[in-house]
């Protein structure tokens, strides 16, 4: 692979330290994430299991792009560059592919949103077990919130009004604070 020269990949507009080596290094590694995401669908696809497979991609937040890193907790705090998080999903037949959201998602919603993709509700209340249904009262009482409905494109699909932000105090960060949001 080879990577590109300052020329062709600008620097984000926040980025204070304009550090050339850094940013190039760092868009090699996403370029590799990009590469591997492709071999693991392709493989998913030859094996005849991508229309059974959800498939998905979501990481923890990027580098702050350089920006002001002179805030408490750098990337703790609930700015752009440590909140927004690709969160990619494909399910070939089910989802619509190339559907960008403009939805609030966290990570605690992953959960209840591949219950529902699945169906797994309807296995457990199609049980009738007390198994199944202890299982099934665990799940109702998620705090995630389900999004499938939003993901497979349905209209009228529910929005959010909130997500979830956690800061941890105990991250052996000494300049870490609790702060109001």
């Amino acid at each position: 692979m080879a990577l590109p020269d300052e020329g062709t990949l600008p620097f984000h507009p926040l980025d204070e330290l304009r550090n050339w080596e850094n940013h190039r290094d760092y868009h090699a590694l996403f370029s590799g994430i990009d590469d591997n995401v492709g071999r693991i669908t392709a493989r998913l696809e030859d094996l005849q299991l991508s229309e059974n497979t959800i498939f998905i991609y979501t990481s923890d937040h990027g580098g702050m792009s350089g920006t002001d890193r002179t805030a408490y907790g750098h990337k703790r705090d609930p700015r752009d560059e440590s909140t927004r998080v690709p969160f990619l999903i494909r399910w070939p037949g089910r989802i619509t592919p190339g559907v960008e959201l403009d939805t609030l998602f966290s990570t605690i919603d992953v959960f209840p949103t591949l219950v529902a993709l699945t169906g797994v509700n309807d296995m457990l209340a199609a049980r009738g077990t007390p198994e199944s249904a202890a299982s099934l009262d665990y799940v109702r009482t998620l705090s995630g919130f389900d999004l499938s409905e939003n993901i497979l494109s349905e209209l009228d699909s529910p929005e959010p009004s909130s997500v979830s932000l956690m800061h941890p105090s105990n991250m052996n960060n000494v300049s870490s604070v609790h702060q109001p949001i």
